[in-house]
């Protein structure tokens, strides 16, 4: 904590002096999950690339809990607090995915459905203010700063510590049951059957490979070790996740049972993206099966994938987007998609309405009600994919995917592109209450949340004309950046 503490007085002094100086400033962490593009600057920032320690494993509290720093990778965090028999109850399906980046830009999972969004699992954080002060927020204490800052993206202080709830990861090992299903209607139905309060589940998610054919997956974490283990998903010589699915569900049409080591589920999806990586295959001219999957598998993880989305300016060329739609409307809005993108699969995750506790999160518009409520329950909709060919074309598609989201009544998470203009996006959140925030804790010399998540069109529309978009340049230059590595300016 000594360490930790050095660090802090260190950040907290630097911001002193740009305060004094009425100096804006930006956030460096190091790396990023996002699809945004990341805006560079030379000066004025605050690098926090080196808080990357799980300072503290508390095992003595109900529940448990650990101490970590901002930059704590969601493997690296599961790997330590495996050593205590232990697993926080939300954790993002990417490995590289941090804590803080879960906490201040929203992120969920199959078990959102029972515990809501990263930040709902996290008691308090540690946070530098625009001014330099150091306080601790919580419910009890600055609810409204620990609240404001969930899902904000770093705009009301500086992140730098984080105290994460843990629940008992029993044998280490979870069991999944799968459910064929038909229809988006029938998704729902088997969603608001499994999400109940009754606890028989831990995880429930699933995907759509077709408007007719899908499967819903439960689990639960396994007390006795001395199951058989049928199925893996981290090492090159495994099929990815979605595949073995997918040719599961050609040979058991009925459901089948699989047992799955508890790291191998956690990050099911890190290999491949969940399936965006498939494109890659058939640009380079290769077949997608077990020789190809081995000899790219070096390439083909998130971590990689990402700093190649970015090395090559191509996001703007991706659908990439979580949308959360009341599940009353999903067969609308998968109707909507499949006219407009016709991108399969999809993946489905059931949350409770009120998932979020920020600002810019669903719980916005939505009434506190019970965690197991099933009328009351949204699905997030993974749709990623190709966009249309053109810069023009593909801005279009992502306004008018904005507005049937919002014409539906659900939102979507603010890591992805987001094209609303600044007049749009304040009508969509609480403009007000979040400037109020920002004079009051100090944050007005940081990037404001529309500067932080809007996409600067003319910008993507220069990178598209680049000569790094043209095959095979983009391919060689993703995996010169991909092999190089990269940061995020916050």
């Amino acid at each position: 904590m000594d360490c930790h503490n050095k660090v802090v007085r260190e950040i907290s002094k630097k911001v002193k002096e740009f305060n004094k100086q009425k100096k804006a400033f930006r956030i460096y962490h190091g790396s990023t999950h996002t699809t945004r593009r990341s805006t560079r600057s030379s000066t004025a920032i605050i690098d926090l690339s080196m808080m990357r320690n799980i300072v503290f494993v508390s095992t003595n509290t109900t529940p448990a809990t650990a101490l970590v720093e901002p930059n704590v990778a969601m493997d690296a965090l599961v790997t330590e607090t495996l050593k205590h028999g232990l697993i926080p109850p939300v954790v993002m399906e990417f490995p590289g995915i941090t804590a803080g980046g879960a906490f201040a830009g929203t992120g969920g999972e199959s078990s959102s459905f029972r515990w809501g969004t990263f930040d709902r699992i996290v008691n308090r954080i540690e946070i530098v203010l625009g001014n330099g002060d150091v306080v601790w927020a919580s419910d009890q204490e600055r609810a409204d700063l620990f609240n404001g800052s969930a899902g904000a993206f770093g705009t009301l202080g500086i992140l730098t510590l984080l105290e994460v709830q843990l629940i008992p990861a029993q044998g280490k090992i979870i069991e999944l049951q799968y459910h064929p299903i038909h229809s988006p209607a029938e998704a729902v139905a088997k969603f608001q059957e499994f999400c109940t309060d009754n606890e028989d589940w831990a995880y429930v998610d699933g995907i759509m490979y077709s408007n007719r054919r899908g499967v819903v997956i439960t689990g639960n974490l396994l007390d006795d070790t001395d199951n058989q283990v049928t199925a893996r998903y981290s090492r090159a010589r495994d099929n990815w996740y979605y595949s073995d699915v997918q040719e599961k569900l050609e040979t058991c049409p009925d459901g089948w049972v699989d047992i799955v080591p508890i790291e191998d589920y956690l990050f099911r999806y890190d290999r491949g993206a969940f399936w965006c990586a498939r494109h890659t295959f058939g640009y380079l001219g290769l077949p997608f099966n077990s020789t190809t999957r081995w000899l790219l598998d070096g390439f083909m993880h998130t971590r990689d994938l990402f700093k190649a989305l970015h090395a090559t300016g191509s996001m703007i060329r991706s659908i990439i987007q979580d949308l959360c739609i009341p599940a009353t409307n999903l067969d609308i809005f998968i109707g909507y998609t499949t006219l407009e993108f016709n991108i399969w699969p999809l993946w489905l995750c059931p949350m409770r309405s009120n998932a979020g506790r920020g600002i810019f999160q669903l719980s916005r518009t939505e009434s506190e009600v019970d965690m197991a409520s099933t009328d009351d329950l949204w699905v997030n909709v993974g749709l990623w994919g190709q966009a249309p060919p053109s810069v023009d074309e593909a801005v279009a598609a992502n306004r008018r995917l904005e507005q049937v989201v919002r014409d539906l009544g659900g939102y979507k998470w603010l890591y992805a592109q987001t094209f609303y203009t600044e007049d749009q996006f304040w009508k969509i959140y609480p403009k007000g209450e979040y400037d109020n925030l920002r004079e009051k804790y100090h944050a007005t010399s940081l990037p404001n949340a529309y500067e932080k998540v809007s996409t600067e069109v003319e910008t993507e529309k220069e990178e598209v004309s680049g000569w790094k978009t043209i095959w095979p340049f983009d391919a060689i230059v993703a995996y010169l950046g991909a092999m190089k590595g990269g940061g995020d300016l916050g």
